[in-house]
């Protein structure tokens, strides 16, 4: 009778675990990784003429919604891939480089490389400064996406921006007791916004951010900006700031400068 017992009380253990890990947000289960690779061709890589960037989207199909929605994730550039001297560099990132355009000139630039996130897909996206091209697609790269545990959504609404006059930026602080001394120090985590939250089209980019942006100032006249956002992370607290390239800050009618509009973000911990 007590060998029945005990393995009834396993089996309804163990219908509990598998349970929990495939429907509840709580639960923890263990990072798990997929290779993404682009060719050098146009089949791969496109050209986003608006954004004057290239692109290359993928399927994933393992990233669930509820993976989207309660997991986290960072994405890796992998180098000399299957050789013993590979590495990975996490997204984003950039790096100092040298081309020929096509009038044969030698130019030096940065390349960033840049991703979004969505219910069953990733975006990498590679940006020249100066929007200096070679005439060539971007060269074969090889990209890591890692999934574990844990989010937190930080919403701020228009109100919340407060402006520090000192730095001449927005930000916004949570306090979040999710990070205690002990995950703080030995934790990892990084911060998304969220675009299009709780929408069939939502997707994520990782922060520091840039935008680039078109508005009216205030002398009226249309200017064109870099909207920077960037965050940083204490015990207990995360404070999001934004700022825009040259200070430019867009105002209402009455020349008041106007706050950012109303935002989201993922808190995305491992520990």
């Amino acid at each position: 009778m007590k060998n029945k017992l005990v393995l009834v009380l396993l089996v309804i253990a163990a219908c509990a675990f598998v349970a929990c890990n495939e429907t509840t947000p709580e639960c923890k289960y263990h990072r798990e990784t997929w290779d993404l690779s682009t060719a050098k061709s146009e089949r791969n890589w496109e050209f986003d003429q608006n954004n004057r960037e290239f692109f290359c989207y993928f399927t994933v199909p393992q990233l669930t919604p509820f993976i989207y929605n309660y997991g986290n994730w960072s994405i890796s550039r992998e180098y000399n891939k299957g050789y013993n001297n590979a590495y990975q560099a996490l997204l984003p990132l950039s790096h100092f480089k040298s081309d020929t355009l096509e009038e044969q000139s030698v130019v030096y630039y940065t390349q960033y490389i840049d991703y979004r996130v969505g219910a069953e897909y990733v975006e990498i996206q590679v940006t020249n400064s100066d929007y200096l091209y070679a005439p060539t697609n971007p060269e074969t790269m090889d990209f890591r996406l890692q999934v574990g545990p844990q989010a937190i959504a930080l919403v701020v609404n228009q109100e919340d921006w407060k402006f520090d006059n000192q730095a001449r930026q927005y930000y916004a602080r949570f306090d979040v007791p999710e990070i205690p001394a002990d995950v703080f120090k030995d934790g990892q985590w990084s911060i998304h916004r969220v675009y299009n939250m709780n929408t069939m089209d939502a997707f994520q980019v990782q922060l520091p951010m840039s935008c680039f942006m078109t508005d009216t100032v205030t002398n009226k006249s249309v200017v064109n900006y870099t909207e920077h956002i960037n965050y940083r992370v204490g015990i207990g607290f995360v404070e999001i700031s934004l700022r825009n390239s040259d200070h430019l800050y867009v105002t209402d009618p009455s020349g008041q400068i106007k706050r950012p509009e109303d935002m989201d973000f993922r808190l995305q911990l491992i520990y």
